[in-house]
């Protein structure tokens, strides 16, 4: 994944992106198992990137990542909240 910002149309106003990682070597020091954490506002001014593993690398990259988002999706696939065309589920049925 290359260097970016993340895409916060469906995220919740003033949440933060929480991204737990595991074993990695960073560009900055931060340690194996650690908690690296976004606002609105460092999310829009820097960006951040994980880098193509290389051949003598002899540990995997996990990261999880937790979002909370304002877009749903209906039993029958159709989508609404802050990152869709229908701000509610009761605009859908309109």
């Amino acid at each position: 994944m290359g260097m970016h910002s993340d895409t916060v149309l469906d995220l919740a106003s003033g949440s933060k992106i929480a991204v737990v990682n595991g074993p990695s070597q960073m560009k900055f020091d931060l340690p194996s198992n650690s908690l690296f954490l976004l606002n609105e506002q460092t999310n829009k001014h820097y960006v951040h990137g994980i880098r193509k593993k290389r051949k003598n690398d002899v540990e995997d990259r996990i990261a999880i990542v937790f979002r909370h988002v304002t877009t749903f999706k209906t039993d029958d696939g159709q989508f609404y909240g802050y990152g869709s065309a229908f701000l509610t589920k009761q605009d859908i049925m309109q």
